[in-house]
Formats: C-alpha cells, sequence, structure tokens
C-alpha cells in the first residue's frame, strides 16, 4: 500500500521534472535522436545531449530572470511560476551546471559542421531568454517582440532538432532538408499556439500574441491546419524516399496517428486548462512522437 508521504515524494518529483524543465531538455534529446535515427540509421547521443542540455539551460535561464526581476511580484501567475520562485537558488545551481556539462561536452566533440551552422540556432535562443533585443525604450527578449513567439520557438527548435541533425549526417538532399525541418516547425509551431491562450491574461496589454489578434479558436484552427500540413509534407518525403532501401511508411503511420491525437489535444485548449495540460499533454506529444520513431525504421 502507497503511503501518503511516497504520494508526498512522488508529487514532488513530478513538479521538479516539468517544472525545472527536464522535459523540454527531453523533447529535445529525442526529436534529435529521432532525426538522426530516421535519416542516418545512427544515434548521435553527443549531438542530442548537447540539444537537450541547452534546451534545459535557456528554458530555464528565461524563467529564472523573470524570478529575480520580479521577486515576490506575481506569484499567483500560476502553481509554476512560484515553485521557481521559491527554489530559484537550486534551479540556478542545476543551470550553472548543465551549462559548465555542456561547454565540456561540446569541447571534447568534434563537430562535423561548421560553428557557423550551429550560431543561427544560439543567437535566437539566446536572445530568446536574455532581454538584449532594443524596443521602444527598453530591452526585452525576443519572446516579447510583437506575434513572434510561437513562429521563432517553431522555427529555432526545427532548426536544433531537424536541420543541423541532417547536416551532422551530411544529409545535403534539397528537399529532405527542406520538407523535415519544415515539418518539425510546423509541429512544435502549432502546439505553441495554445500556451499563447494560456497566457493571454496575463500577458495582455503586454505582449501582441496571434490569439489576441485573431481569437482563439481561429488560432486553434490554424494550429489544426499546421499539424495536418506537417502530414502532408511527410508524406511527400514518404514518396521521395519509396524507392529506397528504407520504408518510411511505417513511419508515416505514425506521423498520422499522432496528428489525429495531436489534433484532438488541439481542440481542447483553453485559458482554464490545468498547468498539466501544457507542460505534460502537450509538450508530451513531442516526446511521444520522438519516441515513436526511434521505434520504427
Amino acid at each position: 500500500m502507497v503511503s501518503t508521504d511516497q504520494i508526498t515524494t512522488g508529487k514532488k518529483l513530478v513538479r521538479i521534472w516539468f517544472y525545472a524543465n527536464f522535459h523540454i531538455a527531453l523533447v529535445a534529446l529525442v526529436l534529435s535522436m529521432a532525426t538522426f535515427h530516421v535519416f542516418g540509421g545512427v544515434r548521435s547521443w553527443r549531438y542530442a545531449a548537447l540539444a537537450a542540455l541547452s534546451a534545459f539551460v535557456l528554458y530555464n535561464l528565461q524563467r529564472l530572470i523573470i524570478a529575480f526581476r520580479e521577486q515576490d511580484i506575481d506569484l499567483t501567475r500560476s502553481e509554476r511560476h512560484e515553485w521557481i520562485y521559491h527554489n530559484r537558488i537550486a534551479l540556478l545551481c542545476l543551470v550553472l551546471g548543465a551549462g559548465l556539462l555542456g561547454g565540456l561536452l561540446l569541447w571534447l566533440t568534434p563537430l562535423p559542421v561548421s560553428w557557423w551552422t550551429v550560431a543561427p540556432a544560439v543567437v535566437p535562443a539566446f536572445a530568446y531568454a536574455v532581454p538584449i533585443i532594443p524596443l521602444n525604450g527598453n530591452f526585452v527578449r525576443l519572446r516579447d517582440v510583437p506575434l513572434i513567439k510561437v513562429f521563432l520557438v517553431g522555427i529555432v527548435w526545427s532548426y536544433v532538432t531537424a536541420f543541423v541533425p541532417l547536416l551532422w549526417l551530411h544529409q545535403y538532399d534539397i528537399l529532405t532538408l527542406l520538407l523535415w525541418p519544415l515539418t518539425v516547425a510546423l509541429q512544435c509551431t502549432a502546439l505553441t499556439i495554445p500556451f499563447d491562450i494560456r497566457d493571454a491574461s496575463i500577458e495582455q496589454g503586454k505582449l501582441l500574441t496571434l490569439p489576441q489578434v485573431i481569437g482563439n479558436r481561429a488560432a486553434i484552427r490554424i494550429a489544426i491546419i499546421m499539424v495536418i500540413t506537417a502530414l502532408m509534407l511527410f508524406a511527400m518525403l514518404t514518396w521521395y524516399f519509396s524507392g529506397n532501401k528504407t520504408s518510411f511508411f511505417p513511419m508515416l503511420i505514425i506521423e498520422f496517428v499522432w496528428t489525429i491525437i495531436a489534433i484532438w489535444q488541439l481542440l481542447r485548449a483553453a485559458p482554464d486548462r490545468t498547468e498539466w495540460y501544457y507542460v505534460a499533454v502537450l509538450d508530451g506529444l513531442l516526446v511521444v512522437l520522438g519516441i515513436a520513431l526511434l521505434l520504427v525504421r
């Protein structure tokens, strides 16, 4: 029989996993690994670990800047914000440790691609978390620029987990370099749109987002169109590689099933959804997709 203490400990561990963004690191890990697996038949743990550590550092850095700047202001925004504020010192230590580990791993890893190839992802990712962009007399984060956040998230995630791994594999086929990163970008962007719906009341008057411009329902329709378009692009990839010794058809089935589930969850998006719907379900969909693609080839 499970004791009350065990349940309490379990809840604490779940909060640490999601609120400290370990799940975001897992998304970067499995999506990067999936690209290597699907298009190269290999699993580059070093690059995937670098992507995971970078995501962990940057996502937490963004939250920590808010926590240290605002101190006890706005603690009631959500349970997650309150948890980050009360654990900001420990989280900062984790971020510093992850940064040092990532730097060491990068130093020990010979890059098969140019630094100039990696830099386009590092710069906007850093600017997304740190207020260095001059706007209206202040310095803001790139995510605070009107209407750019969801698209920036999709593009950077696609660049890191799809485009650079393809170059790492020396996969220079133009159609592959176009279709697969675009597929990932559309999927990531679509699943980011509900987060703007969640934050609409908080960001009202501070940040102009897609749901604020066209409404929540229209924004969700666009998200659904995005995941359907992503499925069509992957179908094109399947057709393109039809003469290859590796069949893409099982992966197309996975993409189809995943798209149906994603549409179902997008239709459930609403401002009053709990924090777990966003961090566990929506982000979890990308983890499930990556793991599923890793299981077949």
